[in-house]
């Protein structure tokens, strides 16, 4: 099993993997087996995560059913490697969550909602503007195309007036 909770550490090491991969959603697992396929993984996901935490008192299995549950309406588009990835950084002490010896679903959710989402938001922010700026050097590097300070230049090197030029310099800042 390629998301099994064993390797969960792992997935911390390949962040662009688990964001930007194509991996399962939640919704994916749901739909492709017995419809309730994405449930039992995250079941089996927080069991092993609560058992590598150092506290005393581990959720009820009822508990357990109902962290699964709100994760998965919630954040039912979310990677199999997104929620390996949130469990890994969480339990690495990269979100702050103050246990007081006891796991629950809510502290899990709210990290989950408040630390893990606007992080993971960001790194789509970042990696679409990465890819915008990656897409405009790719159309000023096309052949053919040339500045805007150079075409001024070539107009003028072959005599020919240039109308509004302080206009079109601002349009190139």
């Amino acid at each position: 099993m390629a998301y099994h909770p064993d390797k969960t550490e792992m997935f911390a090491s390949y962040l662009d993997r688990c964001l930007f991969g194509n991996a399962p959603t939640l919704t994916d697992l749901r739909l492709a087996y017995d419809g309730r396929a994405d449930i039992q993984w995250l079941l089996l996901q927080l069991s092993t995560f609560q058992e590598k935490l150092n506290v005393q008192q581990k959720m009820t299995s009822y508990q357990l059913e109902a962290c699964a549950q709100t994760i998965a309406s919630e954040f039912h588009y979310l990677k199999a490697s997104e929620i390996c990835l949130f469990l890994a950084r969480l339990q690495g002490g990269a979100y702050t969550v103050d246990w007081y010896g006891s796991v629950s679903p809510d502290k899990i959710v709210s990290a989950l909602r408040e630390q893990f989402m606007p992080w993971r938001n960001h790194q789509f922010y970042l990696m679409e503007k990465k890819e915008e700026e990656e897409r405009r050097e790719a159309e000023l590097s096309d052949a053919g195309n040339i500045s805007i300070e150079q075409w001024i230049a070539d107009k003028k090197a072959r005599g020919e007036e240039v109308l509004h030029e302080d206009f079109l310099l601002g349009l190139n800042k």
